[in-house]
């Protein structure tokens, strides 16, 4: 049998980190060319500590297809999605929002509550869409997730989940002028001091919203 001399072994090892890194450009190019982009792409971390709102809103804005990692992504900031967002499954992916800065009012009351946003963290509209991801929040909100003036929205498979000790008034609210849209396979866990739950408004005023679908969902409260 040939024994490989030291040299050629790192010379080897030289040609297959440049043909590793090729293959990194050529996946990334297929992404981009397959109508997907990834929060990385634009310096997300993924690590659960560092802000990735940024990047999250780079891979937005491009209006493709957003696919997040089995990884944890922190975000300080409230998101506007209007196409769909696919995660690798609720147990994997992880959207956590998270500002303890944040000082508001209870839109219920109007007393100062610390470390409160009177407004959602996530709003759907247009297509948007979430998909295999648990979506938590560990600020307090008026709501977690929002889908209004939407057409074909969906949040499927995923978890929508409040901290423990905070104020949130329910982890979804479908408000007004909203066609079609479906709620599959979710799971909703509120573990806050307030209302919590699915809330969905049919109409407000003259604005009506129609077929609405919430199918094998579950509502957990804890709080």
């Amino acid at each position: 049998d040939y024994v490989y001399t030291e040299t050629e072994v790192m010379t080897w090892g030289s040609h297959e980190s440049r043909i590793e890194a090729q293959e990194s450009r050529i996946n990334e190019l297929e992404v981009r060319c397959a109508g997907f982009v990834t929060p990385e792409m634009f310096g997300a971390k993924g690590d659960g500590e560092t802000n990735d709102f940024n990047a999250f809103e780079a891979a937005l804005a491009t209006g493709k297809i957003v696919v997040l990692g089995a990884k944890p992504y922190l975000l300080k900031d409230s998101i506007t999605i209007t196409s769909p967002v696919i995660g690798q499954g609720a147990d994997n992916t992880t959207i956590l929002f998270r500002d303890l800065a944040a000082n508001d009012v209870n839109p219920a009351t109007g007393d100062p509550v610390k470390n409160f946003k009177a407004s959602y963290w996530c709003t759907l509209t247009g297509s948007g869409k979430i998909c295999d991801i648990t979506v938590k929040t560990e600020t307090g909100c008026q709501c977690l997730v929002c889908v209004e003036n939407s057409n074909g929205a969906e949040v499927s498979g995923c978890i929508l989940e409040s901290a423990t000790n905070i104020l949130c008034k329910g982890t979804f609210w479908c408000d007004t002028n909203n066609k079609n849209f479906v709620m599959r396979n979710t799971t909703s866990i509120c573990r806050t001091t307030g209302v919590g739950g699915i809330w969905v408004r049919e109409r407000f005023a003259d604005v009506v919203s129609d077929g609405i679908t919430i199918d094998g969902c579950t509502i957990i409260h804890q709080g």
